[in-house]
């Protein structure tokens, strides 16, 4: 289950406005943006999200109630989960309540190379990846020409590119 793409929506669009960042408009001492407080008692004493356990999270307790008094959003405020969404929610803390950071925040990590059967044929990484895709089609490589040929031919055919306009004859 993926937080940022299926969870983080339906809190922001449902829960943020009073349970979010904002400090000013954030009620009960209830901030579920942020898994340090989300998972920690509120000032009532429950604990919103408990991982593995849906059945203990006063979150689902609440986006399931039938209480006006005590149902999440608030009659008021014109919001309401749908049972895909209260579904998926419950999913989401019996695996753990994984928060995870947006991924413009997470550093990128460089893949590593595919593993391929022809390494005489790699001569660069970019050669791992289109190697490894001929395999799956059950192509092989064109094993002819050198690489440095290839440059050195389109180099030679190509016209120079400069900044002079063309003399007249």
């Amino acid at each position: 289950m993926d937080y940022s793409r299926q969870i983080r929506p339906i809190l922001s669009n449902n829960c943020f406005k009073c349970h979010g960042p904002d400090e000013k408009e954030r009620q009960a001492g209830l901030r579920l943006d942020l898994s340090e407080t989300a998972l920690k008692p509120a000032d009532s004493g429950s604990t919103a999200i408990v991982p593995g356990r849906p059945g203990e999270s006063e979150l689902i307790a609440r986006i399931t109630a039938t209480v006006a008094d005590e149902v999440m959003p608030p009659p008021g405020s014109k919001k309401k989960l749908t049972p895909t969404e209260i579904e998926l929610l419950r999913q989401w803390i019996q695996q753990g309540a994984d928060y995870k950071l947006h991924w413009s925040y997470v550093k990128p990590q460089r893949p590593g190379f595919p593993q391929v059967h022809q390494m005489s044929w790699v001569r660069t990484g970019i050669d791992h990846f289109i190697l490894q895709r001929l395999e799956q089609a059950g192509m092989k490589p064109a094993m002819g020409i050198a690489m440095g040929a290839i440059w050195l031919t389109a180099c030679a055919t190509t016209p120079p590119i400069t900044s002079a306009s063309p003399e007249p004859s």
